[in-house]
């Protein structure tokens, strides 16, 4: 139950999306799926060779101040996926508290995984803090990235004041490989 301690207060979401792919023979097959509100997954059927695709889906539209998002995927050994975002994420302004999401990819030994979201817009006063771990294990391999929009410049607006942290740590074989940490 969530209790309202100011009149202006709302109830923020805690969405999770947990997602794991096995190899079985020479195809990669769903070997595990939870997800919880406002966060879903579509599995878009693919042809031929293609490696499964899961797609992110925000159903609430996009996180206001108090919302965080908690994603893991992990890609076992020998199996290969992709996984990416139906549309934009996008930020909107916050009063008071940061918009959290914590993303943990995982890349076990021989597995390859993509995570190639949508880009995430920051509106005027958005108030982001985001992480992300990447964890390549032996012969693992990964191509991943975000994208970061500063405000919506077509239809004239710019973001002025707000917060983003944008962290990633990248380890191969436990060792740290990469870090960076965006603060603004």
């Amino acid at each position: 139950m969530c209790i309202a301690t100011s009149p202006f207060s709302s109830a923020s979401v805690h969405g999770a999306v947990e997602l794991a792919f096995a190899a079985d023979g020479d195809k990669t097959r769903l070997s595990e799926l939870y997800q919880r509100t406002p966060l879903r997954v579509l599995f878009p059927k693919v042809y031929g060779g293609s490696m499964p695709t899961a797609v992110l889906v925000t159903t609430s539209g996009g996180l206001v101040g108090g919302d965080s998002m908690d994603v893991s995927v992990i890609a076992s050994a020998g199996s290969s996926a992709l996984v990416t975002a139906q549309a934009a994420e996008k930020v909107y302004r916050s009063t008071g508290e940061d918009c959290r999401i914590h993303m943990r990819l995982k890349v076990e030994g021989d597995g390859w995984l993509e995570w190639l979201p949508q880009e995430t817009i920051l509106f005027e006063g958005a108030r982001l803090r985001r992480i992300t771990e990447l964890d390549i294990g032996p012969g693992g391999r990964a191509m991943a990235g975000e994208i970061l929009v500063f405000g919506r410049t077509a239809s004239g607006e710019a973001l002025t004041r707000g917060l983003v942290r944008d962290v990633w740590t990248v380890r191969r074989c436990g060792r740290l490989a990469w870090a960076d940490a965006f603060h603004l």
